[in-house]
C-alpha cells in the first residue's frame, strides 16, 4: 500500500477536467472507463496529489501518488521524521546503550574502536542491515570496512556486512542484537503511526463543514434503501424469516467516527487515501478522513458497499451476540477458575476468548464469524456459560436473498466465487501430496472428505489456494449500485466531472497500475517474472478488477446509466 504525504491542492489541474468534458462529447458511451479518465490521462503522474473539483469535491491522484512513491521522496522525508523521533527518544537512548554495552564485549583486535564507534553512533541503520530479512534487495550501505581494520568508508552489500558482523558474535550476543532489532521495529511502527496518525488529524481539521453530518444523513439513506431492497416490495409481516433476520442486522449496523490514535485503522487508514471499511468485530462501517473530500455521490456508492458486507453471503451466515461483559470480565481476573481451567485446555476455546476480550474493548455487541474461527463447539460453549448471548440468527446459504445475483455476477461478468468442483480438486491435490508421505494406515479417501467438508460449510469464507472468493466485493458492490441509482434519479450526473468524481477511487486504482505498467525499462527474464507474480497475486485478491467493477456494475445498471446520460446496455443488469 501507498504511503504518502499530501500535497497542495493545485487549482490549475482544473483544465484536465475541462479536456475529459470536451473529449467525451464526441463519444458515443461517455460512461466507458477509457472516456471518462481521458485514457487515465487526468491521473497526470507529473500533477498534484489532490484536484479540486468544481463541486467542491477532490480527485486523488493515486498515479501521482505512486509517481512520488516510485522516486522516493514521500519515504524519504517520512524515514527522516521518524529518525529524528528516534534518536530524540529515550527508548531509542536505552537501546543505544545495549548496543554499547554488547559491542564492548567484543575485543579491539575482532572489531576495530573506529568500526565500534560507527555501529554505536548508527545503530538504526547498522541493525536493521544486519537483521533486516529483506536485506537481500536494499542498496548497499557506506561504512568502515573492514570491521578490524578499517582503511576508509566503503559500500558494501547488505548480505556481506551481516555475514562478517554476524561471524564476530557469541550466540548470545547474536541474540541480544536480535532483541533489540525486533525493540527497534516496534519502535519505528509506533513512531510512524504517530506520524500517519497527526498526518489524518490534519486531514480531519480540513473537512469542510457539515461533511460528517452529510455522510451521517447518505448512510442512513443507504441503510433504508438496502432495507427496501430486501422487503422488494413486501410488508415486515410478509417476509421470510431469512428476509427479516438480514434485514435487522442491517438496521443494527452503525456509522462510528475514525480515531486517529486507534490502532484499529493502522492499516485501513492511509493518509491521503480514500478508504472505508466494515468491522464486523462490532458491526460498524467507518470512513477514512480522505473519504469525506470525495463527491457526494462517491460517498453513498462507499457507504452502502460497506453496508452491503455486513450481509456478503459470506457474513450473512453468522449471527449477532451481546458479549455479557460483567462475566467476561470475571473470567479474566479469575475470578471463574474452572471455566479458565476449561478454556486454557481447549485451543478453539482459548482463540475464541482472546477475541472476545480484544472486542470488549470497543463494543459489547458483534457479528464476528466465530463458528468460523473457532468452531461451533466453542461458541456454544460461550453461550452455555452466558459469556455471549445469541442476538440475530445467521442464514443459510440456501436462504440467503441474493443468491440469483451471486451467481449472475460470477456467470455472467466473471467475478470468481469458490466452486465446488474446485474444491474437490484441490482436496484430491492435497491427498495426493500426503500419500507420499503420511503413514501405511492412512485413510486419503476419509481425509478428502473431511477436507471438502471443511471448505464447503461456510460457502465464500474460505480462500483454497489463495484465490480469495470475489463475491463479498462484487455483491457489496451490486448492493452500492442500487443505492446509487435511488439516488441519482433525483441527482444525475451532468458532465464528465460528475462520472468521474462517482468512481474516482476504482478509476484511480486502474491507472495506476496502468502506470505502473508503462513505465517499466526494457523487460529483462527476471523483471518478466517479476511482474508475473505480481499479477498473479493482484489476480487471486479478493478485489476484484476496479475496470470491471466500473463498467459491469455500477455504469452497468440501466437506471445510473440513464441519470449519467449513457445509452442503455443491451445486456440485461443482474437483478434479484
Amino acid at each position: 500500500m501507498m504511503r504518502v504525504l499530501i500535497s497542495r491542492i493545485v487549482v490549475s489541474s482544473l483544465l484536465l477536467i475541462g479536456q475529459i468534458i470536451l473529449a467525451s462529447a464526441s463519444i458515443e458511451d461517455p460512461c466507458n472507463f477509457e472516456v471518462i479518465t481521458d485514457s487515465c490521462k487526468v491521473f497526470n503522474p507529473d500533477g498534484p496529489d489532490k484536484i479540486q473539483l468544481t463541486d467542491g469535491s477532490t480527485l486523488f491522484n493515486m498515479v501521482a501518488m505512486s509517481h512520488q512513491e516510485a522516486d522516493k521522496l514521500s519515504q524519504s522525508i517520512l524515514k527522516r521524521k521518524i529518525a529524528i523521533e528516534e534518536k530524540n527518544s529515550s527508548q531509542y537512548l536505552k537501546l543505544k546503550q545495549r548496543v554499547v554495552q554488547v559491542l564492548s564485549d567484543i575485543s579491539n583486535e575482532q572489531m576495530h574502536p573506529t568500526f565500534r564507534f560507527y555501529v554505536a553512533n548508527n545503530f538504526t541503520e547498522f541493525i536493521e542491515a544486519v537483521f533486516d530479512k529483506k536485506r537481500s534487495v536494499k542498496p548497499d550501505i557506506e561504512l568502515p570496512w573492514p570491521p578490524e581494520n578499517p582503511q576508509a568508508n566503503k559500500l558494501v552489500s547488505h548480505r556481506e556486512v551481516a555475514s562478517r558482523f554476524t561471524a564476530l558474535l557469541r550466540q548470545e550476543q547474536a541474540e541480544q542484537f536480535q532483541l533489540i532489532f525486533d525493540e527497534m521495529k516496534s519502535l519505528q511502527r509506533l513512531a510512524q503511526n504517530s506520524l500517519e496518525a497527526t498526518a489524518n488529524e490534519n486531514l480531519i481539521r480540513e473537512l469542510p463543514s457539515g461533511k460528517k453530518q452529510l455522510a451521517e444523513k447518505y448512510f442512513e439513506f443507504a441503510k433504508k434503501r438496502v432495507i427496501s431492497l430486501i422487503r422488494n416490495g413486501l410488508d415486515e409481516t410478509s417476509l421470510s424469516q431469512a428476509d427479516q433476520r438480514i434485514v435487522r442486522k442491517i438496521t443494527s449496523v452503525k456509522l462510528i467516527e475514525f480515531d486517529p490514535k486507534s490502532d484499529l485503522y493502522e492499516q485501513e487508514c492511509i493518509p491521503g487515501l480514500p478508504n472505508a471499511f466494515y468491522r464486523p468485530h462490532d458491526n460498524t462501517v467507518t470512513l477514512c478522513p480522505a473519504t469525506y473530500f470525495l463527491s457526494e455521490s462517491a460517498i453513498i456508492q462507499i457507504v452502502s458497499h460497506e453496508i452491503g458486507h455486513a450481509i456478503s453471503p459470506c457474513l450473512s451466515q453468522f449471527g449477532t451476540y451481546e458479549i455479557v461483559s460483567s462475566k467476561l470480565v470475571k473470567a479474566v481476573q479469575g475470578g471463574q477458575r474452572r471455566i479458565i481451567q476449561e478454556i486454557n485446555s481447549d485451543s478453539n476455546k482459548l482463540r475464541m476468548f482472546r477475541l472476545l476480550i480484544a472486542i470488549n474493548k470497543q463494543s459489547n455487541m458483534t457479528a464476528f464469524p466465530f463458528p468460523l474461527l473457532a468452531g461451533d463447539e466453542a461458541v456454544q460453549y460461550f453461550i452455555r456459560k452466558e459469556i455471549i448471548k445469541p442476538e440475530i440468527p445467521g442464514v443459510s446459504p440456501q436462504q440467503y436473498p441474493f443468491q440469483n445475483v451471486s451467481k449472475c455476477l460470477a456467470v455472467k461478468h466473471g467475478f470468481r466465487g469458490v466452486d465446488d468442483k474446485e474444491l474437490r480438486r484441490i482436496a484430491s491435490e492435497v491427498v495426493k501430496t500426503r500419500l507420499e508421505y503420511r503413514e501405511p494406515n492412512y485413510d486419503a479417501n476419509k481425509d478428502e472428505r473431511q477436507i471438502v467438508d471443511a471448505l464447503s460449510k461456510y460457502p465464500g469464507c474460505l480462500n483454497p489456494e489463495q484465490r480469495e472468493s470475489q463475491t463479498e466485493e462484487a455483491i457489496a458492490d451490486w448492493i452500492s449500485s442500487q443505492v446509487l441509482a435511488d439516488y441519482l434519479s433525483g441527482n444525475p450526473l451532468k458532465t464528465s466531472e460528475e462520472r468521474l468524481g462517482l468512481v474516482s477511487v476504482f478509476a484511480g486504482h486502474v491507472c495506476k497500475q496502468r502506470f505502473e505498467a508503462q513505465k517499466e525499462s526494457a523487460e529483462t527474464v527476471s523483471s518478466i517474472f517479476k511482474n508475473v507474480v505480481k499479477d498473479t497475486v493482484i489476480s487471486s485478491e479478493s478485489h476484484p478488477p476496479s475496470k470491471r467493477r466500473i463498467e459491469k456494475i455500477i455504469f452497468g445498471h440501466p437506471q445510473i446509466r440513464k441519470a449519467a446520460g449513457c445509452k442503455p446496455l443491451r445486456d440485461i443488469a443482474c437483478e434479484r
